[in-house]
C-alpha cells in the first residue's frame, strides 16, 4: 500500500518520465494537469489539485488508522 502511494506521489514530480512511459492514447493525471496548465489559466486545476492532495492525505490517515503501530 505504501509503495502505491509513493508511486502516485512521485509521479507528480516526474512529468517527463510520466510522458515517456505513458501508453498511446492514455494519459496519466499528472500529464493531464500539466497539459491543462500549459493551455489554460482557469482556476479549475487548483480545485483538482486540492482534491488530489486531500484525497492522498485522507488515504494516508485511513491506512495509518488501520495499520498504525500500537505502543
Amino acid at each position: 500500500m505504501s509503495a502505491a502511494v509513493f508511486a502516485f506521489v512521485t509521479s507528480f514530480g516526474n512529468i517527463s518520465l510520466s510522458i515517456l512511459l505513458g501508453k498511446g492514447g492514455q494519459t496519466t493525471l499528472p500529464v493531464q494537469i500539466f497539459t491543462y496548465v500549459e493551455q489554460s489559466f482557469e482556476p479549475i486545476i487548483a480545485a483538482v489539485s486540492s482534491l488530489v492532495v486531500f484525497g492522498t492525505v485522507g488515504l494516508l490517515l485511513v491506512v495509518e488508522w488501520l495499520f498504525g503501530k500500537t505502543v
